[in-house]
C-alpha cells in the first residue's frame, strides 16, 4: 500500500535525540493507521539522532529521513526536510511538540472538507473555550496577520500545500542571515501571492509541547527576536502599523513577558547588559519598567521564583477540568 497522498509530517533536528525520539514515539501511534509518511532532516547531530532515527524507520514502513553532512542552518534544515515530502500538504513540525488525542484524523478532516491555503492549529492551554469547537475562516491576509501570526511563526502549528514551499518563497529565507529561524513565514509570501485566500484556523488544541526549553532558542532568544522582527516588518500588503502593534503584542506576551525574560534571568542569559544593548525594542515593545528590574534581580530570588510559578502552575493545571490532555506525553 501506497503512502498517504494528501498529507506528510517533517521534522527539522538537530542534536535532540532524546526529544525526538518522544516526539516520534508520539507520532508513529497516530500516522500509522493512515500510512502517512515522516520526513526527518538531521543538520549532522553529532548526538545518537542517527540511532534513533534508523530504530524508527525498521518500526514504521513510511519514515524516511535524510542526513546533511554539515550542519546547514535550521531555516535549510527545515526547507530540506519539507522538500522531501510529495503529499498535498505540508505539516512541519518540531522536537518539542507533541500530537493531542486523535489529532492526525482531526487534521485530516479538514484538509479534505475545507481544502485550505492554510490550515491554522491550536496550542494546549488551560483556557479552553466553553463554545462548541468550530473552524474560523480567514479570506483577508490583515485578518490572519493580526489574529494569527504567533500561530503561523510557531513549529507544529500551520499546515501548509506543499506548493508553498516553492524556491520562490523560500529565497530570501534561505539567503538572507535576517531571517534566520523565522522560515515559517514563507506562508505569508505565499499568502500575498494569491487573488484569493482560505486559511482556516481550529480552536480545539491539538498539539502541545514538552516542559524542556531547548537550550539553543534560550541562548540565541534575542538574536531570534531580531530575526522575528525583521521577518514581520518585511511581510508583504501590511500597513506598518499593522506590523508595529502585533510586534507589540507578541514581545509582551512572549518574547518580551515577565516569565520569558525571568526565566532567561535565571538562567543567565538576561541582564542590564543585555538590556541596554536592546534597549530600541524594550523601548517599543515591552513593559520598560519591568524589564529593567528583572535585569537587575538576583539570580538565587528569580530561580525561586520560577520554581515556586512551577510547582503552582503544575497543581493549578491538575484541578481544571478540560476534555482535553494537558499532560503532552499523555497524548502517545
Amino acid at each position: 500500500m501506497k503512502h498517504n497522498p494528501l498529507i506528510s509530517i517533517c521534522i527539522p533536528t538537530y542534536n535532540n535525540a532524546a526529544c525526538l525520539r518522544e516526539c516520534l514515539e508520539n507520532i508513529v501511534v497516530q500516522v500509522r493507521p493512515y500510512n502517512i509518511p515522516i520526513y526527518v532532516s538531521d543538520n549532522a547531530s553529532s548526538d545518537n539522532t542517527l540511532q534513533v532515527l534508523h530504530t524508527f524507520q525498521k518500526e514504521y514502513p513510511y519514515m524516511h529521513f535524510r542526513r546533511n553532512s554539515r550542519n546547514l542552518g535550521l531555516n535549510q534544515n527545515t526547507a530540506d526536510a519539507v522538500q522531501m515530502a510529495s503529499s498535498q500538504y505540508v505539516w512541519v513540525f518540531s522536537n518539542r511538540r507533541r500530537l493531542l488525542p486523535n489529532a492526525v484524523s482531526k487534521v485530516s478532516n479538514l484538509l479534505a472538507k475545507y481544502k485550505p491555503d492554510l490550515l491554522l492549529l491550536n496550542n494546549d492551554s488551560t483556557q479552553m473555550s466553553k463554545t462548541p469547537v468550530s473552524a474560523k475562516r480567514f479570506k483577508s491576509l490583515r485578518d490572519v496577520f493580526l489574529q494569527s501570526v504567533s500561530s503561523v511563526g510557531t513549529y507544529g502549528l500551520q499546515v501548509l500545500p506543499a506548493k508553498a514551499w516553492k524556491s520562490e518563497y523560500l529565497k530570501k529565507y534561505l539567503e538572507d542571515e535576517r531571517y534566520t529561524g523565522c522560515i515559517l513565514y514563507c506562508t505569508f509570501d505565499y499568502l500575498a501571492s494569491l487573488p484569493i485566500i482560505n486559511v482556516i484556523s481550529w480552536e480545539e488544541p491539538l498539539v502541545s509541547a514538552t516542559q524542556e526549553w531547548d537550550s539553543w532558542w534560550a541562548n540565541k532568544h534575542f538574536e531570534m527576536w531580531t530575526n522575528v522582527r525583521n521577518s514581520v516588518n518585511s511581510l508583504p500588503k501590511l500597513a506598518w502599523e499593522d506590523k508595529r502593534l502585533m510586534l507589540r503584542s507578541w514581545a509582551r506576551t512572549g518574547y518580551f513577558s515577565i516569565r520569558t525574560l525571568s526565566l532567561l534571568r535565571a538562567k543567565r542569559l538576561y541582564n542590564e547588559k543585555i538590556f541596554n544593548l536592546y534597549m530600541e525594542d524594550f523601548l517599543e515593545y515591552s513593559n520598560v519598567p519591568l524589564s529593567i528590574v528583572i535585569s537587575k534581580m538576583p539570580i538565587w530570588f528569580v530561580r525561586l521564583c520560577s520554581a515556586l510559578y512551577s510547582v503552582g502552575r503544575g497543581s493549578l493545571r491538575s484541578f481544571i477540568p478540560s476534555r482535553y490532555a494537558m499532560n503532552p506525553l499523555s497524548a502517545r
